[in-house]
């Protein structure tokens, strides 16, 4: 009752967005996209409020429809409309924590590794380059930590003295209920392909012969704590919290923007 195994496959289809699907510049009909993918995994409990989740998958992606434009070596040859000729893969593995709250302290924690590629699809081209989503890497983790003042005496004290109602507002200051908890994430850069500028009629551009999404941006961190408390009084309840947010203060990238000029 406390190790649970689960496999899962199958053949999973998928419609291609309508403005794909619909594009007036197709020059035949576009198939339905499709996946084979299997997935094996386990659930284990170390305790009554400790679950652990571990799983492994490979995914395989057919049809995938991409632009037409991006088979020919015509650097400005756009609106050629859609084909499904596009193949990747996709393989990885997924760890996941859940300590419920139960006594003092909760908390999850998620990490996932995986390589996500694309078949390259260009006309003498073999092989397989990173998909546009392939971060390889991600990482959430999130604790809290709960202490219940009123259960000691000495705090019972000083919550009936006169100075309590003026140094109960300080941030840091103890209250009945005191939780700290915080919230880290990570996440890899997403791959990308440079562009170059042609001066002479103004535009950006990817060479035919150029490697697809060689170029990855920068990794996104975020640190968030919380600081909350809890006052219980006879006709009322106070709840203050402090919540300082990204506190690396760290610029994450999330597109490139190559203005016209």
């Amino acid at each position: 009752p406390i190790t649970k195994i689960n496999i899962a496959f199958g053949k999973y289809y998928q419609t291609p967005y309508y403005w794909m699907f619909m594009n007036p510049a197709n020059q035949n009909k576009l198939k339905h996209s499709y996946s084979e993918q299997i997935v094996v995994g386990t659930d284990h409990y170390f305790d009554d409020d400790l679950k652990m989740t571990l799983e492994v998958y490979k995914k395989t992606y057919f049809n995938r429809p991409i632009p037409q434009s991006d088979i020919t070596e015509d650097l400005y040859d756009n609106f050629l409309g859609f084909i499904d000729i596009g193949e990747g893969k996709s393989e990885g593995i997924e760890l996941f924590l859940q300590k419920k709250f139960t006594a003092k302290w909760h908390g999850t924690f998620s990490y996932s590794h995986s390589i996500s590629e694309t078949k390259d699809y260009r006309i003498g081209k073999s092989g397989y380059f990173p998909s546009d989503y392939d971060r390889q890497n991600g990482l959430t983790i999130v604790g809290g930590y709960k202490i219940n003042f009123r259960e000691f005496e000495w705090y019972e004290r000083i919550k009936q003295s006169n100075l309590f109602p003026i140094i109960a507002w300080f941030p840091f200051m103890i209250s009945d209920n005191l939780e700290i908890s915080f919230k880290y994430r990570y996440s890899g850069g997403l791959p990308y392909t440079s562009k170059k500028y042609n001066y002479l009629v103004r535009k950006w551009y990817v060479e035919p012969n150029q490697n697809i999404n060689e170029s990855r941006s920068n990794y996104y961190s975020r640190l968030d704590l919380m600081i909350l408390r809890r006052f219980n009084f006879k006709k009322i309840n106070i709840t203050t919290f402090l919540d300082i947010q990204n506190i690396f203060n760290r610029d994450n990238e999330w597109d490139r923007i190559y203005l016209e000029d």
